[in-house]
């Protein structure tokens, strides 16, 4: 049969010599190319890229939250205390000067408001910049920094007396109203001054108490207060009792 050819043992032993030495070039002139490219140390990569970052760093906290509940707790705070001013303009004998030349005569009285309505809304008011005394230090948004130690200690202790504080407010301004119903039902007035001073003072004296308890508990055992903003986007205190 023609048309195959059947090569020797000898050329056979050739060939495969020629194969490995060829092989053997080829890897050597891989280890040579290898060997001239630059380290992994010297990448085209800032010195700052290649810097040890902290778990709780911007790159791996999201900072989006954080902006979303400061900017909800501020926009709150600054609402109600424009409540306030304007009630509080309301009053004054500008704000009656204004409405005099009103044809409507229910409109040249000022609007009185109860004073528990006045002290719901300024514990709000307390609430809600409580949360942001961070960003007013413009220490909010700095997950590598901590905040300094008093003004950690003091918004924890104030965010854990907030609620109770507006809980009272909340509490004193619907007795104090179903007080005046139940006047306005029988024809007398039910209270009296100390009724109405005690709803006044008493969510007060407690947010009092419950701040300078929170900033004693904070000032004995400081690795309590801590900040986190992976989890909380305020100062806290690392205690269940809270």
């Amino acid at each position: 049969m023609t048309g195959f050819f059947i090569p020797t043992p000898a050329e056979m032993i050739i060939a495969h010599k020629c194969l490995v030495i060829s092989a053997k070039q080829w890897f050597d002139n891989m280890e040579l190319t290898l060997q001239l490219m630059p380290s992994p140390s010297h990448s085209f990569l800032p010195s700052e890229a290649v810097m040890d970052i902290p778990v709780a760093s911007s790159s791996t906290t999201n900072l989006l939250p954080v902006k979303a509940f400061i900017a909800l707790q501020l926009s709150g705070g600054m609402g109600m205390l424009l409540l306030l001013v304007t009630a509080f303009a309301s009053r004054t004998q500008f704000a009656r000067r204004l409405t005099h030349s009103c044809t409507v005569t229910v409109l040249n009285e000022p609007i009185h408001r109860s004073r528990t309505w006045y002290s719901f809304c300024i514990s709000w008011v307390i609430s809600c910049f409580s949360y942001c005394l961070l960003f007013f230090a413009m220490e909010q948004f700095n997950p590598n920094e901590k905040p300094t130690f008093g003004l950690c200690l003091t918004q924890a202790a104030l965010i854990y007396s907030g609620p109770p504080l507006t809980g009272a407010t909340t509490f004193a301004l619907l007795l104090d109203v179903w007080l005046m119903f139940r006047s306005a039902a029988l024809g007398k007035w039910s209270g009296g001054r100390k009724v109405t001073n005690s709803l006044l003072l008493a969510p007060y004296i407690l947010w009092v108490i419950l701040t300078i308890g929170f900033l004693i508990a904070g000032g004995v055992e400081p690795h309590l207060v801590q900040r986190d903003l992976a989890i909380d986007p305020y100062c806290i205190l690392d205690n269940p009792v809270p």
